[in-house]
């Protein structure tokens, strides 16, 4: 049986040990505090350090316990930590592997390159500050004029980071102990709180919710000041990689399972409870673009759409425990999940049902829909006036810029110009638009390429 050794205390750090422990090794996992601890799930096959470890700490516990490998997966701004057990690992022979979190660039900011700089920066500036650099860092912003007035600080919600506010001089009111990632509307209603005019944060990638603080700063019309990390260029392996040296090495393999959910018509308004949990639980989301916009932030999301595409993503995420793949409207009605699932077969595989951009509509316009005959021209071959000739009821998906138009132009050619059109638009978006007119006084019309028609026969 394998033994690893990992440093824990980041979002790379816990997925990597819950993924070693799936494969039935022992894992060591070393984080600074007992919070950090209780993040980890708890095993027979782990045993949890919960305390700062000096280099000749590390050096000892390496010499006794003889790791296969030691995985520093510690905070990108976690300079002398990682500098302890680099230079431990070496020191006991021991073989060593650092994580590395893609940075994040943005055009809209003020770099600094420590807290000390951030602090001189602000000097020169007015207004609030809302500060997300940790506790560590706050001695670097007390000399700041009106300092308890103005600043606010988000931090963990551990004894040790409060009380480092309190001896700050923070009042009560503008301390924020919170566990993140946080959205980026929980980030504007924070800004918006604060009264806040500065935002100050370290890039922590995407792991760490950096975007999102980004877009709401930008929304709120806060500047920002980002600390630079300490190893600008620093040498490592992503997460994945790292994984896949890992499986290649110790002969580890994982086979994720794979639930497909319905997300309904698109708006997160619309998921389902199921659903919603789902996409929460999964260690990864694929999906087409709008559609992972519904994953929480700092959820690690491919973005895919064919089944050639999905598998692939499947293929490279498969150091994952579960995958949650998108799809619009319900996994039963016109889906991608039909296409899907017979490549799925070697994966354990739950379909989550959503609601169909039919059943919506026809909500919307208080009809039902027993009767319907239903089809798609959404990439597929078919005659609207055909099926109108058979049916006195059809519903449609249609796609495409002109899909639309080009419906209503065959409807109007076939000389069913009196039918009653009901187009759908957008369904469920901000932007939605149901219009119900004559088929013949749409003619010309354009129309949302995220559309669903109903078409009746006019007594």
């Amino acid at each position: 049986m394998y033994k690893f050794c990992v440093f824990a205390g980041t979002s790379e750090g816990r997925t990597i040990t819950e993924y070693l422990l799936r494969q039935n090794a022992l894992v060591f996992a070393c984080v600074a505090t007992e919070y950090g601890g209780v993040l980890l799930p708890e095993s027979d096959n782990l045993t949890v350090s919960a305390k700062r470890l000096s280099e000749d700490d590390m050096i000892a516990l390496f010499n006794k316990e003889k790791f296969d490998l030691v995985i520093d997966a510690t905070h990108p701004y976690a300079k002398l930590v990682t500098e302890s057990i680099s230079d431990a690992c070496a020191k006991s022979g021991m073989e060593y592997v650092r994580i590395i979190r893609e940075g994040t660039s943005y055009a809209e900011t003020v770099f600094a390159g420590s807290a000390d700089d951030a602090a001189r920066l602000l000097c020169e500036r007015e207004g609030n500050i809302l500060l997300t650099t940790g506790s560590k860092e706050l001695s670097s912003f007390t000399g700041l004029k009106d300092f308890c007035e103005r600043v606010y600080a988000r931090v963990l919600p551990v004894p040790e980071s409060i009380n480092a506010c309190v001896s700050a001089g923070l009042k009560p009111s503008h301390i924020f102990a919170m566990q993140g990632p946080f959205s980026e509307e929980m980030n504007y209603e924070m800004l918006n709180h604060c009264d806040a005019k500065w935002l100050v944060t370290k890039d922590s990638g995407n792991a760490g919710g950096f975007s999102q603080k980004l877009f709401a700063a930008e929304r709120y019309g806060a500047g920002v000041i980002v600390i630079g990390r300490p190893f600008p260029k620093e040498k490592g392996l992503s997460l994945f990689d790292c994984l896949r040296k890992i499986e290649k090495k110790y002969g580890l393999t994982n086979k994720p399972e794979i639930t497909i959910v319905g997300i309904g018509p698109g708006s997160i308004q619309c998921l389902t409870a199921e659903a919603a949990n789902a996409i929460k639980k999964a260690d990864c989301v694929i999906g087409a673009r709008r559609m992972l916009s519904l994953a929480p932030p700092g959820k690690p999301c491919r973005e895919a759409v064919s089944p050639d595409d999905i598998m692939a993503a499947i293929e490279e995420e498969h150091i994952c425990r579960n995958i949650a793949i998108l799809m619009s409207g319900d996994t039963g009605f016109f889906s991608g999940a039909k296409r899907l699932l017979p490549r799925l077969k070697e994966y354990k595989v739950r379909l989550i049902p959503g609601i169909s951009s039919l059943s919506y509509l026809c909500a919307k316009l208080g009809k039902s829909y027993d009767d319907v005959y239903l089809m798609s021209l959404h990439g597929r071959d078919g005659s609207i006036a055909e099926a109108m000739r058979s049916h006195d009821r059809v519903f449609c998906l249609v796609g495409g810029e002109n899909g639309v138009k080009e419906l209503i132009d065959e409807l109007l050619d076939a000389g069913f110009g009196d039918a009653l059109v009901s187009v759908g638009e957008s369904l469920s978006y901000s932007d939605e638009k149901v219009k119900v007119d004559k088929a013949l006084n749409f003619k010309g019309c354009s129309f949302s390429p995220l559309s669903a028609v109903l078409i009746e026969k006019v007594e």
